[in-house]
């Protein structure tokens, strides 16, 4: 439906300018501080098990934090069935913590 509206064009639009501001915001702070850690020896040693650590994450693994972080209001769901379906499993694993179920029990209901 998006094509035949015209919507599209403005989402990619938003996308792709939300995607130049982070690569701008990237190399305007990590070009710097990556050339100040590697002319300081002990800066370096200071920041290397937390970049290693960083690198070793996947990223997907990130984005509810970064979500969290940033406080990004969800106003209204993309569809209701979305909304209705993440709660209904928020409740399963809140039951499957409190009561020890084992995944199995999860998934017959």
């Amino acid at each position: 439906m998006y094509f035949v509206t015209g919507e599209i064009w403005r989402d990619l639009g938003f996308s792709g300018l939300e995607f130049l501001l982070a690569l701008l915001v990237a190399a305007v702070l990590g070009i710097p501080a990556g050339l100040i850690a590697g002319r300081y020896r002990d800066l370096s040693y200071a920041v290397d098990p937390l970049l290693n650590a960083l690198n070793a994450t996947p990223q997907v693994a990130l984005v509810p934090l970064v979500v969290r972080c940033l406080a990004f209001p969800i106003e209204k769901p993309a569809l209701p069935e979305l909304s209705r379906w993440a709660k209904a499993m928020e409740s399963r694993a809140a039951f499957a913590v409190a009561t020890g179920a084992k995944p199995s029990a999860l998934n017959a209901a």
